[in-house]
């Protein structure tokens, strides 16, 4: 099996952590942080791990019972769907925000801004570049 290692940027949050990823060209077989990368200098936190065992495979739903059910990727878009378009006939535009990341490309930030200020008719969209980021700019 022939593997590479190419230089990448953590999709979790603002910081834009870099990692070194070992592929073989189809998945991903290892990640761990960029030495060299300044704004971690080779350190990851726990959202940079790949196989965390608390991270979720799949969709779950809670059932009446409380217990949570696997779902499908399909049912878990028509539970959303469903949700959201109750919440919007009962509480209105208002009630829905959408809390987007720093790390989204442009057209991803393009897209999610038009889900929720032309399709949800929300004006509550921001993202973490913003609001979590400012901070670390400041200082």
């Amino acid at each position: 099996m022939v593997t590479e290692q190419r230089k990448t940027v953590c999709p979790y949050c603002g910081v834009g952590c870099g990692l070194l990823a070992t592929t073989d060209g189809k998945r991903i077989l290892k990640l761990v942080g960029d030495p060299e990368h300044p704004a971690n200098l080779g350190r990851l936190c726990l959202k940079g791990a790949l196989a965390a065992p608390s991270r979720l495979g799949r969709a779950l739903l809670r059932g009446a019972d409380g217990a949570l059910v696997p779902i499908s990727r399909e049912e878990a878009v028509r539970e959303i769907s469903t949700r959201l378009v109750r919440i919007l006939a009962e509480h209105g535009p208002s009630a829905v925000a959408l809390y987007l990341s720093g790390q989204l490309t442009t057209e991803a930030q393009y897209l999610a801004n038009k889900l929720g200020k032309g399709f949800l008719r929300t004006n509550h969209v921001d993202s973490n570049s913003r609001l979590c980021m400012a901070s670390a700019a400041a200082g």
